[in-house]
Parts: structure tokens; sequence; C-alpha cells
């Protein structure tokens, strides 16, 4: 078992659902302990209520510059198995491994291309 460096409870919001029109959907969590949290891409572990199996989830945390004039962070988590209807429910999201910073990509293409390196290492480490 890898060690839990952040751990974030919420419920899932409405978000751009930009995420999902590239391929991988995301649940937007607000939460209010994310202060300590430094921006970027991390893996970990994500659990539906309290009663659920935890599902390995790639999570970024920090500004979506690709969205303008969205200012505030999101925190938002993909879970690599199965298809759930998130909306309203309360995840626990342990983060295990920090992947990368945030960045901002000038285009559309270096960012969905940096998406899927990131999942690639994801599943990775995650032996997926």
């Amino acid at each position: 078992m890898k060690d839990v460096l952040y751990t974030v409870r919420g419920r899932v919001e409405r978000g751009y659902a930009q995420a999902g029109k590239q391929g991988y959907p995301t649940a937007n969590l607000k939460s209010e302990n994310l202060a300590d949290i430094p921006h970027g891409i991390y893996c970990g572990w994500t659990q539906i209520g309290p009663e659920e199996k935890r599902i390995p989830s790639i999570i970024f945390y920090g500004i979506p510059y690709s969205l303008p004039g969205v200012t505030v962070p999101r925190f938002e988590v993909h879970l690599f198995s199965g298809q759930y209807d998130l909306y309203e429910k309360e995840l626990t999201v342990e983060i295990t491994a920090f992947m990368r910073a945030n960045q901002k990509f000038d285009r559309g293409e270096d960012l969905q291309k940096a998406i899927e390196d990131d999942v690639e290492k994801a599943r990775g480490y995650f032996a997926l």
C-alpha cells in the first residue's frame, strides 16, 4: 500500500464538462480541505460513499488554464474503472503520488497529449 500524501473529502458538483470531451470525464469535488495541496497532477484512490471499494484514479488540482476566465482552482478526479453517476455523491480521495505540476498549454493538441501521457503514467503506477 502506498503512503497517502493528502486526503480530500467532498461532494461532486457539476463542472465545465471539458475533460469528458477529451475522453477523460472527471468528477469535480467541492471541498474545504484543499489549501495545503500544491497544484498539479496526482495518482490516488477514490472511494464513493462509505461502503464502496477504492478505485484507482488520476487527479487534477489547480486552475484549468484551458478554460478562459476560470481563476479558481478545481479539484477533479478521473476514475479508471467503471462508469458512475457521481453528481451529489460524497467522495473520499486519497492522493498517493505527485506526477507533475500544473501547467498552461498554448495549443489544445499539446494539452490533449499531456493528458494522454499523464493517464498512461498513472495506469503504469497502478499496473492497469
